[in-house]
């Protein structure tokens, strides 16, 4: 998986989650903010444990571009 479809897979879950069947643009906004969260947690878990990061890195970047 690269990371720009991890970004669209994290992005569609937390849709999914938040919407309850209802597509609006502020439901997508409010996803993507969730998704960013989820991206930096992971990131700080991964460095607190010293494992690499670089993906995460680049899933964030492609959040961000979203």
């Amino acid at each position: 998986m690269t990371p720009k479809e991890k970004a669209w897979k994290l992005m569609d879950q937390c849709i999914k989650f938040h919407r309850n069947g209802i597509y609006n643009q502020v439901h997508e906004d409010i996803a993507k903010q969730y998704a960013l969260m989820i991206v930096d947690e992971v990131l700080l878990i991964r460095y607190l444990l010293k494992q690499e990061t670089w993906f995460y890195k680049e899933v964030k970047k492609e959040l961000e571009k979203l």
